[in-house]
């Protein structure tokens, strides 16, 4: 298979040879190896659901890169749109196989199902697969189309090495979502491995958020409500809820240093303040 120059600037790197027909590659953005636009127009910025993509996606490839986790890109395809629903369970069955054949256990992912840009019924995954171990973590691209054609019916397969320090984990991070995880292209659905994971990503990132703020009362706002007794009754009511303003006492830059230290280390200095983590929360310490 051969590689543009974008992939190899972003640290992916071709592995085995195509099995069949090689999976469609992606549309080529006008980005050079920094994410910025090659022509001189500003790229809009990420939505909301982007930014939050982006955060778990960009944290768990930093928590596995400071590890020594090793990280593969791989795209499922699939037949037709009735096993659109069995994707994320035919995943899950092929990791199993995976960790039975390959001996390959332990794997951890986050996954993102989306549209096809040419048939927007047919869906795909394209999935980051970590694992850590002192072997390769090689996968036959032949065997891993084989045994995608025999669970799910479709034998379209693409996989990738991602190597590289944390420039390469940022830019393949913003790559992937603003690829991926537009309302152009349909994302439907991100998750990942979150039980293998010994920290929570979402609850440990809103932790430190919240020390890292100060929020006090700023009046109270309107709320349409809908108590159990007027529910059964099919009436709404309207309360008045405190309403909060918050304040940062840091700024982005520093929280999001603050977090990425704690991942590689269980621990990290926000200002003076110790922070480290407690299970899947992040705790003050001192």
């Amino acid at each position: 298979m051969q590689l543009n120059q974008r992939d190899q600037s972003m640290g992916c790197v071709g592995l085995g040879a195509e099995a069949g027909a090689s999976a469609p590659a992606p549309p080529q953005p006008s980005l050079d190896r920094y994410g910025h636009s090659g022509t001189g127009v500003r790229k809009a910025p990420l939505s909301r659901q982007q930014r939050r993509c982006f955060q778990r996606l960009k944290s768990l490839m930093h928590f596995w890169v400071s590890h020594g986790f090793q990280i593969r890109w791989v795209t499922l395809t699939t037949r037709d749109s009735v096993q659109n629903k069995k994707l994320a369970y035919d995943h899950k069955r092929l990791r199993q196989r995976i960790a039975s054949v390959q001996d390959f256990k332990g794997l951890q992912f986050v996954q993102v199902r989306a549209r096809g840009d040419k048939n927007p019924t047919l869906q795909h995954l394209h999935v980051f697969w970590a694992w850590k171990g002192e072997r390769s973590f090689y996968i036959p691209q032949q065997w891993l189309s084989d045994e995608w054609r025999h669970i799910h019916g479709a034998w379209i397969v693409d996989i990738k090495e991602v190597r590289g320090g944390r420039d390469d984990v940022g830019r393949v991070s913003r790559y992937f979502v603003t690829q991926y995880c537009t309302e152009q292209r349909a994302m439907c659905r991100l998750s990942w491995s979150w039980w293998e994971l010994p920290v929570g990503l979402a609850r440990g990132w809103e932790s430190v958020k919240r020390l890292g703020r100060l929020g006090y009362l700023d009046g109270w706002r309107a709320s349409r409500t809908a108590p159990w007794e007027d529910l059964k009754k099919h009436v709404r009511t309207s309360a008045h809820v405190p309403s909060y303003h918050y304040e940062y006492l840091f700024t982005m830059p520093e929280l999001v240093a603050a977090w990425e230290h704690l991942l590689e280390s269980n621990e990290a200095f926000l200002g003076e303040t110790l922070l480290e983590f407690r299970g899947r929360d992040v705790v003050e310490v001192f």
